[in-house]
């Protein structure tokens, strides 16, 4: 018995400094490399872009991104290329979109206030009212128009893509048209007594409609400049007009809450639509000229029939869901 303490000493002796020594060696080894390469894994988090889960890029040091930046702009403005594929709103700043899978493809002027704009015929261009730029759609570079004074708040482009037209909002109420190829001004239009609102070209390019604070709708000339028609009826602001696709007949609504239709050849009033009971802000005609769509502050949107009878002229309120109204002769 007196010999077993002086044998475990012995294998203590024998055994610890087996497992200690290693030990500590791995650890003073080991913290080294897994120092390193923790440091180099935040380096590289840092320095290297990552991709969110729809991948598109985050901020610089981001891990993730909760929810997506696609379609993602504070607008107040919108319009589709003619064939569909592209969404350019304006609000703060310029944005081009994919339609289709809601990509940004180009993000510009962000520190600008952009509240009209319009795609060319071929969908290449847009046009900038309030900076009176044009916008190529593939490159996002801009080409500035012929500068003139002012405030214009509402645009259009000729069917061919040839003439650009912008309203003034600050007081002058001057119409402005200028050549796309070279970016010139080619005429002045004055006649409105107050801020323009809305600007729109006929299917042959030959007619200007403009919408008024002073309670009109004018029809000019475009190769001439002259006053055509001094269209009156409206009791209130007018804030939109549109032509139909045949250039036929021209739609006006404004504060009144009332839709008129008009003969675009002769200017005569064709008919009164009753059916808002608020301020109507927008209009739209379909490709094929039998339906009339208006947006009002009330919440409601209708769509009309329209359609030349026998008797004249004729237009009916089109029953939906949310469709009403009527038309009145």
């Amino acid at each position: 018995m007196d010999g077993l303490p002086a044998l475990l000493n012995t294998r203590k002796k024998q055994t610890m400094p087996h497992f200690r020594i290693p030990f500590l060696a791995v650890i003073y080894i080991a913290s080294v490399p897994l120092s390193a390469a923790w440091s180099q894994l935040r380096q590289e988090q840092t320095e290297l872009p990552r991709n969110d889960r729809y991948g598109d890029p985050l901020p610089l040091g981001a891990m993730a991104r909760l929810g997506t930046i696609r379609f993602r702009h504070s607008a107040t403005t919108l319009a589709y290329s003619p064939d569909g594929k592209v969404l350019a709103s304006g609000g703060a700043g310029l944005s081009l979109w994919d339609a289709a899978t809601g990509q940004l493809k180009h993000g510009l002027f962000r520190d600008y206030s952009i509240s009209c704009l319009a795609f060319s015929p071929d969908g290449k261009t847009v046009f900038i009212g309030d900076r009176l730029g044009l916008i190529d759609v593939a490159t996002g570079k801009e080409r500035k128009l012929q500068r003139v004074g002012g405030d214009f708040k509402c645009v259009a482009i000729s069917l061919d893509g040839r003439t650009v037209a912008a309203g003034e909002s600050n007081g002058l109420a001057r119409l402005v048209l200028w050549d796309v190829q070279t970016g010139g001004k080619v005429r002045e239009l004055e006649g409105h007594l107050n801020d323009i609102t809305s600007v729109a070209f006929s299917s042959d390019g030959k007619t200007l409609a403009s919408g008024s604070h002073d309670k009109t709708v004018r029809l000019w000339n475009v190769a001439t400049g002259k006053l055509r028609h001094k269209l009156e009826g409206h009791n209130e602001e007018v804030h939109f007009v549109v032509f139909s696709p045949d250039g036929k007949f021209l739609a006006s609504a404004g504060d009144d809450a009332m839709i008129r239709l008009w003969d675009a050849k002769t200017g005569k009033e064709l008919q009164q639509l009753e059916g808002h009971d608020y301020p109507v802000y927008c209009l739209a005609v379909s490709r094929d000229g039998k339906l009339l769509a208006s947006g009002a502050v009330d919440g409601g949107i209708r769509i009309w029939e329209i359609g030349e009878e026998k008797v004249g002229f004729g237009c009916r309120a089109r029953r939906g869901d949310s469709l009403l109204g009527s038309g009145n002769r």
